[in-house]
């Protein structure tokens, strides 16, 4: 079955180090089923600030590639391992993995930009392995990788855009995704492009299955107010929010 490839992850997959469960064993006094969930716990954890970390850039990559591409899958895995068990790439109800060797520890040691660069290029080896194993054409995966490159590794761009009422200014809904937090800021332009109004919204984990919550009815009010309604009336409030809704008043004068 033919899809587009829509999505792309790197993550790390869990190996169990029978050492360090030992170690756990005899410097916590457990017994080895106990080390065990204890090493599973700290493993856990580290995959789940790998997954958040990479993501920013996954994202990037999946937004600038667009539905450019179809193949038998509709997302790549990248799963980093110290010991590479599985040479093959595969495909799981839509979903195709390949594994790449990487001490992901050291990833975490790394600034921000070199975190993004380190993603891209673990990405981009994955990839480049399953379309030699499948012969695909990686004309545009290098496209996407010479764009994000280009764009100086920022993933920010406008989620939506809408006029007021009077159609003399613009409000834009801006996404930044970064390592550790993705920030959505309203900006309003009059016109003539010029910004006359920047908030903040609200900053949270970096992951669309998180943010995009947030990503419900955007729209003016009249022609001095918005007001942004999450999807989940459950999402945590700040300063300028009132259940599920924040409403911004603002004077052109």
């Amino acid at each position: 079955m033919v899809m587009i490839i829509r999505d792309f992850d790197v993550t790390v997959e869990y190996e169990p180090d029978e050492a360090k469960i030992i170690s756990f064993m005899k410097n916590n006094n457990l017994t080895e089923k106990e080390a065990t969930k204890e090493y599973i716990a700290k493993w856990k954890t580290v995959a789940s600030s790998f997954k958040f970390q990479t993501r920013c850039t996954a994202s990037m990559f999946r937004r600038v590639l667009g539905k450019r591409v179809k193949a038998d899958c509709r997302k790549i895995v990248v799963e980093c391992v110290e010991n590479i068990t599985d040479m093959r790439t595969i495909n799981y109800t839509g979903i195709r993995t390949i594994q790449m060797k990487y001490n992901y520890h050291e990833f975490f040691s790394l600034k921000p930009l070199e975190k993004k660069k380190k993603t891209l290029e673990l990405l981009m080896e994955g990839i480049q392995k399953i379309a030699d194993l499948l012969h695909w054409d990686m004309t545009p995966f290098k496209q996407a990788y010479e764009e994000i490159i280009i764009q100086g590794y920022q993933n920010h761009w406008i989620w939506k855009k809408i006029r007021s009422p009077n159609r003399d200014m613009t409000a834009e809904l801006w996404i930044f995704h970064e390592i550790d937090s993705v920030d959505l800021v309203l900006v309003v332009r009059d016109k003539k492009g010029v910004e006359i109004c920047r908030e903040h919204i609200i900053s949270d984990k970096p992951d669309e299955l998180i943010f995009d919550n947030y990503l419900g009815a955007f729209q003016w009010e009249n022609n001095s107010r918005i007001t942004l309604i999450a999807k989940s009336p459950e999402m945590r409030p700040d300063a300028s929010y009132t259940g599920n809704h924040w409403t911004w008043s603002f004077s052109t004068i």
